[in-house]
């Protein structure tokens, strides 16, 4: 159990952590990725607005001029982003096209790394794709149909690039911090409950003990006085709730074992089918008393590697809720079948009323499935949380469930052979 909350709280730690993470990685990487495009889009339209090319550089204005000037607007509010090098520091080319969808004129003199017949190569796809703006390979363009521009990004794209892997590297040696960090903090986070748990389960170890010592000089007093006195009604409660003591001190040590993974654990490859007729058939005789219906349908041939004993114990605990909660002369039904490399076990029942859904609140320790808590019906709660440890143990999953109002349902799933 311990172990089992350390991992759970590694996994919330790094689960946090990662989505923080993906988060920041997302924000940053898109502004950086926005910003690359929208400077892209700047420079393509100065040149667009321009037949291909940049502007002349303009003058210096006085700064009597800049006080009344008016606001800038298109063209002029993208020229201001940039600088007298912007012409020489950009690599562009540029298509035109006549009517006839032919080439007119092709400039590459701004750019080396491409040819004439590439650039035309280039313009065409664009204008296929039927977009204003959009990327080929690294080279962002702009088009009306007529004249297509290109704006070599290569340099800003590796830049892209370079932060995202810079990003996801700090992200992952953060991760792994995390990881080392959560493993080491986690004793300490968990100190106070292991120490709880560890008092907790040496309570119920040393409870049983001391129970089962005055259990049996009861017993052994009360035998005395039937031998002296005869069976009466008094002795005869006093056995059975003696009895009662003894099954719920060993059923609480067993969940405490099992809870911790110490109980005995003696895997072998057994019949799955078999053990279910047999722990069935020890069923017939109780459900004819109880004047109840009890079918089963039980596919052959179905083995499992576990331990034989606790399956058994988890089919007649099952089976024997089942007994207990179904309706007066209602039905019992048991069904196993094989679902890929799984069996599914279920037991169903007649329920007076139930409410149509998930009920996996039935595994809660000390849960006791009618709303008393009197002793009317035999138990203590604690049947079905053996059998959920049982479950978990084999690598299975077990759950509580209501199809309908009149129907309550326990199901299994178990790997298989």
């Amino acid at each position: 159990m311990i172990e089992k909350l350390r991992r759970k709280f590694v996994y919330v730690s790094l689960t946090s952590v990662s989505v923080m993470l993906l988060i920041l990685m997302g924000i940053l990487n898109s502004l950086n990725y926005i910003t690359t495009v929208d400077k892209a889009d700047r420079t393509l339209m100065i040149l667009f607005d321009n037949g291909g090319r940049f502007p002349e550089p303009v003058e210096p204005m006085a700064e009597d001029d800049i006080m009344h000037k008016p606001p800038l607007h298109g063209m002029d509010k993208d020229l201001k982003h940039f600088s007298a090098e912007t012409p020489f520091e950009s690599r562009y080319f540029s298509v035109t096209f006549d009517s006839n969808g032919n080439v007119s004129a092709t400039d590459t003199a701004s750019i080396a790394a491409v040819t004439k017949e590439l650039a035309e190569k280039h313009a065409a796809s664009a204008r296929e794709s039927g977009k204003e703006s959009g990327f080929i390979g690294n080279y962002r363009f702009r088009s009306d149909g007529f004249m297509v521009v290109f704006l070599d990004c290569t340099r800003d794209i590796e830049s892209f690039r370079s932060l995202l892997f810079i990003s996801l590297g700090v992200a992952v040696a953060g991760l792994l911090f995390v990881f080392i960090f959560s493993l080491f903090f986690s004793n300490i986070a968990l100190k106070p409950v292991m120490q709880s748990y560890m008092k907790q389960k040496r309570f119920i170890t040393d409870a049983s003990h001391e129970i089962r010592t005055p259990l049996t000089i009861i017993d052994a007093n009360t035998e005395v006085i039937e031998m002296t006195s005869g069976k009466t009604e008094w002795t005869r409660s006093i056995r059975s709730q003696i009895t009662r003591l003894s099954e719920l001190t060993k059923s609480l040590v067993s969940l405490s074992r099992m809870d911790e993974g110490n109980g005995s654990f003696n895997p072998t490859e057994f019949s799955l089918s078999d053990a279910l007729e047999e722990v069935g058939e020890q069923f017939d005789s109780s459900a004819m008393r109880s004047h109840k219906k009890f079918e089963k349908d039980i596919e052959h041939g179905i083995t499992m590697k576990g331990d034989e004993t606790q399956i058994r114990q988890l089919i007649s605990i099952l089976l024997d809720n089942a007994m207990k909660y179904s309706n007066p002369e209602g039905w019992i039904k048991l069904e196993m079948g094989r679902n890929g490399h799984k069996a599914s076990i279920a037991v169903s029942n007649s329920v007076e009323s139930a409410i149509k859904g998930e009920h996996d609140q039935v595994f809660d320790r000390f849960m006791r499935m009618d709303s008393s808590r009197t002793h009317s019906t035999p138990g203590y709660g604690l049947g079905l949380s053996i059998a959920q440890s049982i479950v978990l143990r084999h690598k299975g999953r077990i759950s509580a469930f209501s199809p309908d109002e009149r129907t309550f349902c326990l199901k299994a799933i178990l790997p298989i052979v």
